[in-house]
């Protein structure tokens, strides 16, 4: 058992480093095309939404390696996910708080990590 939760924070780790580091490069990314194209500043809150459930599905799609208990994982995963990438893009702008606000993200990122941790298990179970 001991090993088998090892096993699952190791995962979750990778998965928080991969995500977060997707999701910079996105958001670079998305700003070089606001600045290119011009883009009204309204669709920057739809563009944070689509990066940060892109990032946790495609992290918990490609980190998450046992083939059970993905939605655990996912929940923990998704919820780390937004508690991390909200504490370290409130220190790059400077402007680091958690008000209400903070709860519609949390939820968010929940429920992308527990989509994507059944989606990892799903198909990982369909390779083998």
């Amino acid at each position: 058992m001991r090993g088998k939760f090892v096993k699952y924070i190791r995962e979750c780790a990778l998965a928080l480093v991969v995500s977060i580091l997707f999701s910079l490069v996105l958001v670079l990314l998305s700003a070089m095309l606001f600045k290119i194209f011009g883009f009204d500043a309204k669709f920057v809150s739809v563009f944070n939404v689509v990066i940060k459930i892109l990032s946790i599905l495609i992290a918990s799609i490609v980190c998450f390696k046992t083939p059970s208990d993905g939605w655990i994982r996912g929940i923990v995963f998704g919820g780390l996910f937004i508690l991390f990438s909200h504490v370290l893009y409130g220190i790059i702008s400077s402007s680091l708080t958690f008000g209400l606000s903070f709860f519609p993200d949390l939820v968010l990122g929940v429920v992308s990590g527990l989509v994507g941790g059944i989606l990892s298990v799903n198909l990982k179970k369909r390779r083998v």
